[in-house]
């Protein structure tokens, strides 16, 4: 058998916000890629392992983080890396292009150009004549909160005079972009080239050339390798091409012609905040999500209120706006409902009956009830990793529905193929396709159908958990190859009854046109039924009105015949069935599990204790292996109610495959209407699987409920015959806890479904109110139940009258009650019960074994001893019909140790534990007055209780246990791990009686102690049989929580014991747990004297009867007190009474032994 380990699976998603950009000062180097987060320690660009500085830029050092060009460069980082662009609904967006249509563009906002054109005007009216003038400008290039102009020439001084009045200063450029723009727009205005100043100087300190913002140069185009070799040339000039070079800020390098100017006026305001647009954008107080430096709220509106501008999102997402209205459908929706009379979020026009397509609505969350965004989409073609599959979905729980008309060409077998990483569904016409609705790692389902030619409902539905997001539709029409399912053939205009009038508006208008709620109108699910003729479809009249749930209204099926015997308009086969169900899990596994063979079987024991009830249907979870995989499920008769399936008895067997394999999803497998006898009894449900491989683990196993006891596996090299089960090939035939500790105290997740009577307790389909109306059944005693089932034996006398005459049972049945014998108590007359049904009478007497004399049954288990004996469970080796083990007489002492101390145990929170051992009593043992515990690691005079404790309904759990006898006694010491033969502590007490040999009862402990310093029981791990228990609680008469030491994973016992003080045993004298009398029968003791003991046994000296070693008067006198007895001892020639000869060997033996 194995089982592997629990796994941890943790898909993590790096969670990339979508397409925002980083505005945590601490990360503004790095770009939000799918990969590990750069180092804290270092922050810049050699942080990302996927990134270099080669290629991201060729500038010799890194803009300044503040710096307008710092946010060009952020944005080109996110749009120009098009390998970490999220791919979306199969479409491609081409970053590049995006960010090269910005570049082209000038934004000359109306107001801005004419205010700026209103303030030149005015600068330009008070300057001298001789002051240069504002030639071009204002310009505004992509990312920088600038205007520019371009000034006539004149010298580099009275060019910043100009510029400082128009309240900006030579142009300082902050990257090479910034250049270039300017160049294009400014440089060569009107397409003549014009040397400009710009404001780069090294006035403040020669060689050290600054910008006039006082900031260094963050790159570098000289068109001279040393500017500094020309001196007195201290104001740098910009060429046409773009190279600076030296001058002195009145000529250009020839000296004779003055040049133009090229100034940046201020920043861009645009929001109102009293902040530069840059400063917002760089502190996060506003969003750039097109990189265009300017901040989204100052250019379209945000009807959504996701912080991302409808003009954005539809600008990366066109599919947000279907119609081209400049409006998110989503936000149409809600502000114009008639826009949306379907509430899909997608405008009606794009709902035209010419449109074509899949009409996609998505979901966040699994369920599909929170939509945010519909589209029509041309295919059904995803694989994004772990990237947000659409605005505000998030990268983990999302979900999508592709729905619409299917318009086929041709009748006949059309094939579905669906690839995908999640869950998906696929339904045609409301039939359901595929049903895979469960968290996967990437899979291909196919499912097919025939359709003829013309339109059909079609669904995909999809949802993703986390990990990678995969889904991909195929299909393969008739006389056609398999291939991406298109758009062409799916129509998002759904209008079944071709009205032109959306079937979704419709029934928004009128709710009652879909009265079943499946979305359809009702008038196109087929020809409709109506069988009582209201003029309402029968599929609406159902709630309340289908008892039965078969789709027919419960009064039409009257109507129609079906019995109502009460008149009360309720079908009589709803009132006759109770449903129930035998589960020992909780629904949720926590293993998978095979057999070490490749054949293997697991079951689990189900009593049933409902008179006349029938099984309906097994549940069986299957885990770690493949859906559609060939697996039998059967039940099983357990013919002597033992619990042990070996001698198990066929009933019923399904052969049928695997339907899914998905943890805690049970399949359902429906039986026949199977009956299980008229007082229930003992039975196996379980599953059979052959060609289990390494790879597979089918069973499910909860470890989190209780442990029950009724799970089974059984393993073989060959199939293994369900008629058989216990075959010649088995190998491996196990109880769960037969197979170690731990998690084998567990039970399968394998349910038993049964139908009791009900109000039909006879199961003749009739209810028995009914047949009290027409005196078919009666009820004498007015119970509500027919006396036929309470009455076993059919002779007309309830069972409980049977058994006595008390109550009314005297005057109901005057001289019939009283005549049978219930044993057992079970309130069943002993007459109508046999194994099966709980009642076994292996000697085939007539009396149950139960009621056997116990004289009959020395050891006192409820089997005749002449039973045990005969099927070789007890031995009796001399023959004389008494078991061997009833006859060595003594107490055997109660004790699962070996006499040493493994380990030391004790919860590491909290401040108090119980710990206690489960026994049975055993013959002769019914009498205990003392236990004896070996403590742990816990200190002298730390007081301890102690405590027999009965086992009320004796099911050998220790949670509901209550005191015998209970005592405190003080600790004189614990014992180290590694101890052999360990101190132990005694609680002595009066004999107290734990009753018939069999019943279940503990001996326990409890103590308070320290957790951080005190371990305070003893487990010896050199024997396991898994009668340990261990718990919290005040004292062990309060308990409040209950475990299993080898449920734990601890195979060990703990070292408490208990007994009897008495003689030796009688018939045992060697102790090799063999009688005396077998062991001279056998020849392997002799007994040369005769006197029916071992020699080995008899004393050196026979008639030294105090042991003095002489034989004199003391000896002589209990001698002559046992004069003519019977006695072992004094009879020295073993003829069974002491007389004259024994006298005479007396007076042989007189005087020193020899």
């Amino acid at each position: 058998m194995s089982m592997p380990s629990p796994r941890e699976m943790s898909i993590g998603r790096v969670p990339v916000t979508w397409l925002q950009l980083p505005i945590n000062p601490a990360s503004v180097f790095r770009r939000p890629v799918i990969a590990s987060a750069a180092s804290s320690e270092n922050p810049g660009f050699d942080s990302d392992p996927d990134i270099s500085r080669s290629n991201v830029r060729n500038d010799t050092a890194p803009e300044p983080i503040g710096s307008c060009a710092f946010i060009r460069r952020v944005a080109e980082d996110v749009f120009l890396d098009s390998r970490k662009f999220p791919a979306r609904l199969g479409e491609s967006l081409r970053p590049k292009k995006f960010l090269d249509s910005l570049a082209l563009q000038v934004r000359r906002a109306n107001h801005t150009q004419w205010l700026a054109a209103a303030v030149a005007l005015a600068i330009a009216s008070s300057l001298s004549a001789d002051d240069p003038e504002i030639i071009a400008g204002p310009v505004v290039i992509p990312n920088s909160t600038h205007d520019y102009y371009l000034l006539s020439p004149s010298t580099a001084e009275e060019a910043a005079s100009v510029a400082a009045s128009l309240g900006g200063r030579l142009v300082a450029f902050e990257s090479f972009a910034e250049q270039g723009y300017v160049l294009e727009a400014l440089a060569m205005w009107n397409g003549v080239p014009r040397w400009c100043w710009i404001g780069l100087s090294d006035q403040v300190t020669d060689g050290d050339w600054r910008w006039v913002t006082g900031e260094s140069r963050t790159f570098e185009s000289w068109g001279t390798p040393d500017p500094n070799r020309f001196p007195g040339r201290n104001q740098a000039c910009m060429t046409p091409s773009g190279l600076w070079f030296p001058a002195d800020g009145t000529q250009d390098n020839d000296g004779e012609n003055l040049l133009h100017s090229i100034v940046e006026v201020g920043d861009v305001d645009c929001n109102g905040n009293f902040f530069p647009d840059h400063a917002d954008i760089f502190f996060g107080d506003s969003l750039d999500l097109d990189g265009d430096g300017v901040p989204d709220e100052c250019q379209s509106p945000d009807c959504d209120e996701d912080g991302r501008p409808d003009r954005v999102e539809i600008l990366l997402a066109p599919w947000l706006d279907c119609n081209d209205d400049g409006l998110l459908d989503a936000c149409a929706a809600v502000d114009a409902p008639r826009s949306d009379c379907n509430g899909n979020l997608l405008d009606d026009e794009c709902e035209s009956p010419d449109a074509q397509g899949f009409l996609g609505t998505y979901f966040t969350g699994q369920d599909l009830v929170t939509p945010i965004a519909s589209r029509i989409a041309d295919s059904v073609d995803f694989d994004i990793g772990g990237m947000e599959p659409w605005p505000g979905a998030g990268f983990t729980d999302f979900a999508a529905r592709w729905t619409g008309e299917l318009v086929v060409e041709n009748t006949g077998f059309y094939s579905f193929f669906v690839t995908s990483d999640d869950g998906i569904r696929l339904f045609v016409d409301g039939e359901v396709l595929i049903d895979d609705w469960r968290a996967h790692s990437v899979e291909e389902v196919s499912a097919g159908i025939f359709l003829s030619a013309g339109s059909h409902v079609f669904t995909l539905e999809w949802f993703d958990g986390a990990g990678d997001a995969v889904c991909r539709l195929e299909w393969r029409p008739p006389f056609g190859s398999r291939e991406l399912m298109p758009g062409s053939v799916m129509r998002p205009f759904l209008d079944c009854d071709d009205d032109l009038q959306l079937d979704g508006c419709q029934i928004a208008a009128d709710p009652g046109l879909d009265c079943n709620g499946n979305g359809q109108l009702d008038d196109c699910e087929g020809t409709p039924s109506d069988c009582d003729g209201d003029g309402i479809y029968d599929w609406c009249e159902l709630d309340g009105n289908d008892c039965n749930g078969n789709g027919i209204p419960d009064d039409c099926e009257i109507a129609s015949g079906a019995p109502d015997c009460q008149g009360d308009g309720i079908p009589d086969d709803c009132q006759i069935g109770v449903a129930d169900v035998i589960a020992y899990d909780d629904g949720g596994p926590e293993y998978g599990v095979r057999s070490g063979e490749g054949y293997m079987a697991w079951l689990q024991h189900v009593p049933v204790a409902t008179p006349f009830a029938r099984a309906t249907a097994i549940e069986v979870d299957f885990v770690n292996t493949t859906a559609g995989r060939p697996v039998r499920i059967g039940l099983w008769r357990d013919p002597d109610g033992d619990g042990d399936p070996r001698d198990a008895e066929l009933i019923h067997l399904i052969f049928t495959e695997v339907q899914s394999a998905e943890a805690a999803v049970r399949d359902r497998f429906e039986l026949p209407s199977i009956p299980l006898g008229p007082l229930g009894g003992s039975y196996f449900v379980g599953a059979l699987m052959g060609n289990v491989t390494e790879e597979d683990f089918p069973a499910g196993l909860d470890a989190t409920t209780p442990y029950a006891g009724a799970s089974w596996i059984i393993g073989s090299a060959s199939p293994i015959d369900a008629a058989e089960l216990d075959g010649p090939d088995v190998i491996e035939f196990s109880r769960l806890d037969e197979v170690g500790t731990g998690v084998w105290w567990s039970n399968w997740i394998i349910r038993f479904e049964y139908e009791s009577p009900g109000g039909d307790c006879n199961d003749d389909g009739i209810p028995d109110q009914c047949q009290f109306t027409d005196g078919s059944l009666v009820d004498i005693d007015l119970n509500g139940i027919a006396d036929a089932c309470e009455d076993c034996d059919g002779d007309g006398v309830v069972d409980r009258c049977e058994l006595t005459c008390g109550g009314d049972c005297d005057s109901l049945w005057d001289g019939l009650c009283g005549t049978e014998v219930d044993c057992n108590g079970d309130g069943v007359p002993d007459s109508c019960q046999d194994a099966f049904t709980g009642l076994p009478d292996c000697n085939g007497n007539g009396v149950p074994d139960a009621c056997e004399d116990p004289n009959f049954d020395c050891d006192g288990n409820g089997i005749p001893d002449e039973c045990e004996i005969a099927d070789g469970s007890a031995e009796d080796c001399n023959g004389d019909g008494v078991i061997d083990a009833c006859q060595f007489g003594g107490h055997p002492g109660y004790q699962v140790d070996g006499d040493y101390v493994s380990d030391l145990l004790g919860f590491t929170a909290g401040d108090s534990m119980w710990w206690a051992v489960q026994y049975e009593v055993g013959p002769d043992g019914r009498i205990i007055e003392w236990v004896d515990v070996a403590l742990g690691d816990l200190g002298i005079g730390a007081l301890v209780q102690i405590a027999v404790l009965a086992d009320p309904n004796q099911d050998r759990d220790p949670s509901d246990m209550v005191p015998l006898v209970l005592g405190t006694v003080q600790s004189d010491g614990g014992n180290a791990s590694g101890s052999g033969d360990p101190a132990r502590l005694r609680f002595a007490f009066d004999p107290i009686d734990l009753g018939p040999v069999g019943t279940s009862f503990f001996i326990g402990v409890h103590t308070a102690y320290n957790p951080s310093a005190d371990l305070p029981a003893a487990a010896d791990a050199t024997r396991f049989a898994g009668r340990s228990y261990l718990g919290r609680g005040s004292g062990l008469d309060d308990i409040t929580a209950t475990y299993s030491l080898g449920g734990l994973g601890f195979a060990a016992e703990w070292l408490i014991r208990g007994g009897r003080d008495g003689d030796p045993p009688l018939f045992d004298c060697n102790s090799n747990q063999r009688l005396d009398a077998c062991d001279i029968l056998q020849g392997s003791s002799s007994d040369s004297d005769l006197d029916g003991r071992p020699d080995e046994c008899d004393p050196a000296c026979p008639a030294d009867f105090d042991g003095d070693g002489l034989v004199g008067g003391a000896d002589l006198g209990q001698f002559l007190l046992l004069w003519n007895e019977v006695n072992v001892r004094a009879d020295l020639n073993g003829d069974g009474r002491v007389d004259g000869e024994d006298f005479g060997a007396f007076l042989v033996s007189w005087g020193a032994c020899l």
